[in-house]
């Protein structure tokens, strides 16, 4: 019984110095503020610590001491603004990103098409767009797996020297058909860009907030900005991205020029009049015509300037229409395919090798391609930013050797060399 109450006593005591603890709670002071979890991450409480039963209290084991032992790295988000990009794994596009906000949409200009006008406040949320136009490589993959039709004609489609041009001949229905194939296999809302999201990307200045009558700013067209019916040129358009100059504040390529682009509205010469301030506006439910954008190779300046309608029927064709695609997302998941940083990019093309060598379908890969990926990610994790560097183009040059690429079937060639140039595009430019 003395025992007892000895041991009761003690217990009190160390209670009141605040040695011992039944309920353990760290001080307010001392806990560490929470890290930013990313949306598509979910968070799990930690559990309440239970203290060990012990006859006799361990004054060297606090909470605190308990947590510095097993440090948690913090979780990281990457920023995103004007200019970050993604990587599609699916068909090695690169997406870039429109932040939300609202806009001027349409134009004051007097001696514009009444279509055009009047120039209105339009607000959209968040959504990313294809930098370049779908090229006839891009579009073969989904003729390849069944869910699309090929190009009306299969001209340059079906000529490999043309591989990097944009597709074309491919009615509205075949271009938005490519883009619900590429919502299918990510898992996001992907389709042809609405009018309001194509005229955005192509020519909103979200720093000086106004909007450019062409892509690269105000100043007039010319060769070396635009491939149109001025340019000097063999073939009518040009290979994807061939004029950095005339990029979009966005960062988005041949938006004027090149080949005209399908958007996902319905045409209404009246539907600006009767719009306010719109909110993610899709346009009409119901029309004759739909629309393109953005001039091409056979027109002349005025066909390019950002905010003319062009209003086509649905069923048309021909080599100076093509198209792109947009997803309306903030923050794709890993899981999706659509890649945020240089690390996931490499992990994603690691596992597309390995689960290609496994299936059989490019069973003829270099033994050595996942040890190299492997090293590249092991590099990325750990700043090695030259090291990184030297693999990737190390990597690239394997891919350019055409004894070597004749090795790789299917996608895979052309998902690591677009994923292993994007990787390269982000890495800080002092890494060489």
């Amino acid at each position: 019984g003395v025992i007892v109450a000895i041991l009761a006593a003690t217990v009190y005591l160390l209670q009141t110095m605040g040695v011992l603890s039944i309920s353990l709670r760290l001080p307010t002071h001392l806990l560490v503020p929470p890290t930013v979890i990313p949306p598509t991450a979910t968070y799990t409480p930690a559990p309440t610590l239970t203290p060990t039963a012990t006859e006799t209290p361990i004054p060297t084991a606090t909470p605190l001491q308990a947590a510095e032992a097993t440090p948690v790295p913090p979780l990281t988000v990457v920023p995103l603004e004007v200019g970050s990009s993604v990587f599609r794994l699916q068909d090695g596009a690169v997406m870039q990103f429109v932040p939300a906000g609202t806009f001027m949409m349409g134009t004051n200009e007097i001696n514009r098409a009444p279509a055009d006008q009047p120039q209105h406040a339009v607000y959209l949320s968040d959504y990313w767009i294809d930098r370049t136009e779908v090229t006839n490589a891009q579009y073969a993959l989904c003729v390849g797996e069944g869910r699309c039709k090929p190009p009306v004609t299969t001209r340059y489609f079906e000529d490999a020297a043309f591989a990097d041009y944009p597709v074309a001949y491919v009615p509205y229905e075949s271009a938005a058909a490519y883009c619900l194939w590429l919502a299918g296999k990510t898992g996001q809302v992907i389709g042809l860009p609405s009018e309001a999201q194509w005229e955005k990307a192509a020519a909103w200045d979200p720093v000086a907030e106004v909007a450019y009558r062409y892509p690269w700013g105000n100043d007039p067209a010319g060769p070396n900005l635009l491939r149109y019916v001025f340019s000097p040129a063999p073939y009518p358009a040009a290979p994807v991205g061939s004029f950095p100059a005339g990029a979009s504040p966005y960062g988005a390529l041949d938006m004027a020029g090149n080949v005209m682009e399908w958007v996902a509205d319905w045409f209404d010469a009246g539907y600006y009049q009767r719009t306010g301030v719109s909110v993610d506006p899709v346009g009409p439910q119901t029309g004759t015509a739909r629309i393109t954008r953005g001039g091409a190779w056979s027109r002349d300046a005025s066909f390019a300037v950002s905010t003319l309608r062009n209003p086509t029927r649905a069923t048309t064709y021909g080599e100076d229409i093509g198209f792109r695609c947009a997803m309306s997302a903030e923050r794709p998941p890993v899981a999706s395919g659509v890649l945020l940083t240089p690390i996931d990019a490499t992990a994603a093309l690691r596992d597309r090798v390995e689960a290609s060598r496994n299936g059989g379908e490019d069973n003829a890969v270099m033994g050595d391609w996942e040890s190299a990926l492997d090293s590249l990610r092991e590099a990325l994790q750990s700043g090695e930013q030259e090291t990184a560097l030297s693999l990737v183009n190390e990597r690239l040059d394997w891919l350019g050797a055409a004894s070597n690429r004749a090795q790789l079937e299917g996608a895979l060639p052309f998902q690591l060399e677009h994923g292993l140039l994007w990787i390269r595009e982000q890495l800080p430019a002092d890494a060489s």
